[in-house]
């Protein structure tokens, strides 16, 4: 099955953004962006049609042998990638579908 499936199948169906910022090696699985910090267009496509259905997802590790950059660049990429998204769409994945699956008020 593909994602847009999976979500329109299975409305419980949930999942966070987690955006990479250098090539991580994983095989069959498939980034959300490039390495110079931009959504593919399927999956920008995919964000705006179904806001409701994601949420971001920093996984930061402070002080992980992974990064290379500070808390505040990973920050700045995240701010970037999310404002490339139209308003509605940025406001449900940086707020309002955390907010609501995890009922935070």
């Amino acid at each position: 099955l593909k994602l847009e499936e999976l979500i329109t199948t299975c409305p419980n169906i949930y999942s966070s953004i987690k955006p990479i910022m250098k090539p991580s090696g994983w095989v069959n699985l498939e980034p959300p962006n490039n390495v110079s910090n931009e959504f593919f267009e399927d999956w920008a496509l995919l964000f705006e049609k179904y806001p409701s259905r994601f949420y971001l997802g920093s996984d930061w590790k402070e002080n992980h042998r992974y990064y290379d950059i500070t808390l505040t660049e990973h920050t700045d990429n995240l701010r970037h990638l999310i404002g490339s998204l139209n308003k509605e769409t940025q406001e449900s994945i940086a707020f309002n579908t955390a907010k609501e699956l995890f009922n935070v008020h």
